[in-house]
């Protein structure tokens, strides 16, 4: 068993960095997306082909619409299973690294008697739920339309096949020669958008399963806890969601993880009541305007982001914002109660309602 000092001083400190290797890992789940885009195109370029550059009949058009629709239950099916597979990979280990780090710092004192701790392990069929379950965080700012993870890949398999046949109907009513077609179709499962949709996917099904697997951890041994805290990413990236997330401190019963939206990079940790931890301070990094530092652990985003330069908080937040934090506004009034964005118009609605109508100002 770890006692106090060193292990418990790198409780919040590894947590932070754990999260910002998995967004390193997030690029094995994005290749296989790419691929499955490159798998798509590559096969509807070889039906194409078979066409020898003609204008397309009738009776081809409808045959290689039918082809290219075949093309999704025959490469979809390796993608999905791919990415179980690996998802349900990470939630067990996620689980294990979560456990692994609470075990080593905890420390129980009885009688003054440091007693040995170790904690409760979810079992399979959790984690399996954990990988499974909604993506999108149905209670900040999301109402109830959050999907699962197949349902998210359902989706993005049939964009792809149904974004080729989409070029290949608007080539055959304009006259096009199949190989403009096969251009078109290239041009459009490349695209910028494509892939940064790729990406968006990778990522919050990576970081949403991690998310769900140390919460069920956290809840097997939440009697033991204290709260959780939110952590965001000291950088120009974060959200104004997660900005004004950043180190907020939510009852057990009252807290749901992240991600709170797409592309969420944020991560929790669960905070052991006093007598079985002791977290000093520590510090955490961060990537502002001078580059990578390392700050106290307890710098939330609104305090960090107040220190850096004026471009630096015109680019996060833009002008307007900038300006208003730069005179006192705290970051949390540019979210609303659910920490969903507001706008300026509806913030300044809200100040007047809530602070000036008040004050009689």
């Amino acid at each position: 068993m770890a006692g106090k000092g060193k292990a418990a001083q790198g409780y919040i400190d590894a947590a932070v960095k754990h999260q910002i290797f998995l967004q390193r890992f997030v690029g094995t789940s994005n290749k296989q997306l790419l691929g499955f885009i490159r798998d798509i195109n590559a096969s509807v370029q070889n039906l194409l082909e078979a066409a020898n550059d003609q204008t397309l009949t009738k009776a081809r058009y409808k045959k290689l619409l039918s082809a290219i629709r075949d093309l999704e239950s025959e490469f979809a099916p390796t993608l999905k299973q791919k990415q179980k597979e690996q998802l349900k990979a990470l939630a067990a280990y996620e689980a294990d690294f979560t456990a692994r780090l609470l075990d080593r710092s905890a420390n129980i004192e009885k009688a003054e008697k440091a007693i040995d701790f170790e904690s409760v392990a979810p079992t399979t069929g959790q984690l399996r739920a954990a990988a499974g379950t909604d993506i999108l965080n149905s209670r900040i700012g999301y109402g109830d339309t959050g999907q699962t993870v197949s349902e998210v890949l359902n989706d993005f398999t049939s964009k792809q096949v149904g974004q080729a046949m989409k070029t290949v109907r608007q080539g055959f009513a304009t006259g096009q020669p199949v190989n403009q077609m096969a251009n078109d179709i290239a041009e459009a499962l490349g695209s910028k958008v494509n892939r940064n949709q790729a990406q968006a996917i990778a990522r919050t099904t990576v970081n949403h399963v991690a998310s769900q697997s140390r919460n069920t951890f956290y809840n097997e041994n939440k009697d033991i806890l204290s709260h959780y805290k939110v952590i965001a990413i000291l950088d120009g990236r974060t959200t104004i969601t997660c900005q004004a997330l950043d180190g907020k401190i939510f009852p057990i019963d009252e807290f749901s993880p992240p991600p709170y939206h797409w592309n969420c990079r944020t991560t929790f940790i669960g905070i052991p009541k006093t007598s079985y931890i002791d977290l000093p301070a520590g510090d955490r990094a961060a990537k502002g305007s001078d580059g990578v530092e390392h700050v106290a652990a307890n710098t939330d985003y609104g305090s960090w982001i107040k220190r850096q330069d004026t471009q630096f908080k015109v680019e996060v937040l833009g002008t307007k914002r900038a300006k208003l934090l730069d005179a006192g506004m705290p970051i949390e009034k540019f979210v609303d109660e659910r920490y969903k964005p507001i706008t300026l118009d509806e913030l300044r609605t809200k100040d007047n309602e809530h602070i000036f109508k008040k004050a009689g100002l």
